[in-house]
């Protein structure tokens, strides 16, 4: 599935008895859809990101929290953004 929010992934399974194994969200630093990635995770649905770096990171890279990761760890902030959203997403 691709953007698939809870009452269109509640209806697909209501309605075929068949639960997706993969939701493609939009999903980065500035939009974590948290809630979604819990709906998801409990009816055991992937989560997988599509724009983790926002399209290029625009306002991503400039976030402070972000650049006080990417100098910690000695990584630029587009490295350290998309280790960010592997850690939260995959399980």
């Amino acid at each position: 599935m691709c953007n698939f929010q809870v009452p269109h992934l509640q209806k697909l399974i209501d309605e075929t008895g068949v639960a997706p194994v993969i939701n493609q969200i939009e999903l980065h630093p500035l939009l974590q859809q948290r809630q979604l990635h819990a709906w998801n995770a409990t009816h055991k649905i992937q989560t997988e990101s599509w724009s983790p770096l926002a399209q290029g990171g625009e306002g991503v890279f400039d976030q402070k929290v972000i650049h006080q990761l990417a100098d910690k760890y000695g990584k630029t902030p587009a490295q350290s953004s998309s280790a960010g959203i592997s850690t939260a997403v995959w399980w």
